[in-house]
């Protein structure tokens, strides 16, 4: 870094002392005392004239992505700035290069090829929270505003290969044990008091004390013993407690997401807001409790920047992790077609966040597709305390089944203090038992049909670390191939242990089908003995 410095200022002195570029657009010798305005315009000139030199080499790449913002003309910190507004290219370089400049992101030759699958860093501005310290049970019991439909934005094209073989993955159809009773049972939140619309998008998690859930667009929390409401409201009244200056307080979209975090006792409430969803920003309103107490415990809310206008990040999904917050979300256009662009990801400052100061992110855009297969839908891994926590120092792994019949794994890891030095290398991919698409709708009484949300993976990625095994457990939606196609249940146990991708196949896999009936939109958890 010190000697890429080093030559980007003798240029800039050599620069200097030869040349200025005159209104008269001809170039004349300097010499003499120089004003700071020009001082400025060589020093502007010669940061255009190294780039463009450089532009065409790997070496460019990496030692743009080290400038800091403020010398490309932006600044992280400055209010007005879009979160997408410089995206800068993780790429790979041609060949070892022990000068040390020519380094990949993670400040070594980068030799992983996945490295250079096109992602890209994106800086995100800070965001300082605002700060709720009152009771939640005293917010205004106001109904949504607006109830109408929500549809789901079209996913990219991506048909499996028809698969005529049994499925190799099936259970068989007794149960080893009946499933337990459910230990408490008792009704959500209703769409005519806090429903906005249809789908209702309904999410929840469950903590030592509470169970908290969400929809479009409210929230409910509830005793985890007993099944009381304790308190209800919208996510409009909830942000305007302690307004942000953003659409969260006023504008909240949906596509709600809660989850418990358990490494720290928090709770987090997350959803999508913009005012002007043609051209506007768009934001992620998240909340984070103060304390375990979500009731009475007090709030942050941190209103986060995702896109400056044109798009909407569409399907967000969150996974706790030792050292963040990570999101997925599916970024679509927001005018014509409203077709699929790509995937963005990103890591939000989870001990900043849950400490109520400002906070920082860093974020990547996937390309749309690797090897002519859409990358679509990934999920963040989600640590809990169900075994051991994450060994220090690894990466949230995003993991997608989508387009073809493999788990594909990146591996996210982050710097807050240096984003540049931020990685996403992926894709792995793990051959998985083959399966066939699901149905994309299923049949329900009286002809409205439900959307099955074909064969993405359903929330949690859950990660379990478990007498020094470590794994991630998926779940999706797949179909029986027939006629009609039934939906069925798949779910897996990959091997990820001490960072490495077992590819060959997971620890375990299933298909759970006992019957005729459709079965979709899975979930899946584990306890502190590995059982799903």
């Amino acid at each position: 870094m010190n000697k890429a410095l080093y030559l980007f200022n003798n240029y800039v002195r050599r620069l200097k002392g030869k040349m200025l570029f005159t209104r008269s657009r001809k170039f004349s010798a300097v010499s003499g005392p120089r004003s700071p305005v020009m001082i400025l315009a060589l020093l502007l000139l010669a940061i255009v004239g190294a780039l463009a030199v450089f532009a065409s080499t790997s070496f460019a790449v990496h030692v743009v992505s080290k400038v800091s913002p403020h010398l490309l003309g932006y600044s992280i910190e400055t209010p007005n700035i879009p979160g997408d507004v410089v995206a800068l290219k993780s790429g790979k370089p041609n060949k070892p290069d022990p000068s040390g400049l020519n380094t990949g992101l993670s400040g070594q030759t980068n030799s992983d090829t996945a490295q250079g699958s096109d992602a890209t860093v994106v800086l995100v501005k800070p965001v300082k929270p605002k700060a709720f310290h009152g009771d939640v049970r005293r917010i205004p019991l106001v109904k949504p505003r607006i109830k109408k439909e929500r549809p789901e934005p079209k996913e990219p094209s991506a048909e499996l290969p028809a698969t005529t073989q049994p499925d190799a993955a099936l259970q068989p159809f007794a149960p080893a044990a009946s499933a337990p009773t459910p230990s408490s049972t008792f009704p959500g939140l209703d769409l005519t008091n806090w429903g906005a619309g249809w789908p209702p998008d309904t999410n929840g998690d469950v903590g030592p004390n509470h169970y908290i859930q969400t929809v479009n667009t409210s929230i409910g929390i509830y005793n985890k013993s007993t099944g009381a409401r304790l308190a209800a409201f919208t996510f409009d009244d909830f942000f305007n407690q302690s307004p942000t200056g953003t659409p969260c307080d006023n504008s909240n979209q949906g596509d709600p997401v809660v989850v418990y975090d358990a490494l720290s006792d928090r709770w987090i409430i997350s959803d999508f807001a913009w005012s002007n969803y043609t051209s506007g920003a768009m934001y992620q309103c998240m909340a984070v409790s103060q304390t375990s107490d979500p009731v009475a415990g007090g709030w942050y809310f941190y209103a986060w920047q995702t896109a400056s206008g044109g798009k909407i990040p569409d399907y967000p999904k969150l996974g706790v992790w030792p050292d963040g917050i990570y999101m997925s979300a599916n970024i679509f256009n927001t005018t014509g077609s409203g077709a699929f662009q790509n995937v963005q990801v990103w890591a939000f400052n989870r001990a900043e966040m849950e400490s109520g100061v400002t906070a920082h992110a860093v974020s990547f855009n996937l390309p749309n597709k690797i090897s002519g297969t859409s990358i679509f839908s990934l999920l963040p891994s989600n640590a809990r305390n169900n075994g051991s926590a994450p060994p220090a120092g690894t990466p949230n792994y995003f993991t997608s089944i989508y387009g073809i019949v493999r788990a594909r794994v990146w591996k996210f890891h982050v710097d807050y203090a240096v984003p540049s030095n931020s990685t996403l290398t992926g894709p792995t991919n793990v051959t998985i038992s083959s399966f066939s698409a699901g149905p994309g709708t299923v049949p329900e009484n009286g002809g409205n049909n439900l959307d099955s949300l074909s064969y993405r993976l359903m929330m949690q990625n859950q990660y379990q670390n478990l007498s020094g095994t470590e794994s991630l457990w998926l779940t999706h939606t797949v179909g029986n191939g027939g006629s009609p196609n039934i939906a069925q249940v798949r779910w897996y146990q990959l091997n990820v242990t001490s960072g490495t991708i077992v590819t060959a196949g997971p620890v375990q896999q299933g298909t759970w089908a006992p019957d005729t009936k459709y079965r979709f939109m899975p979930s899946l958890a584990l306890d502190k003995n590995g059982a799903m």
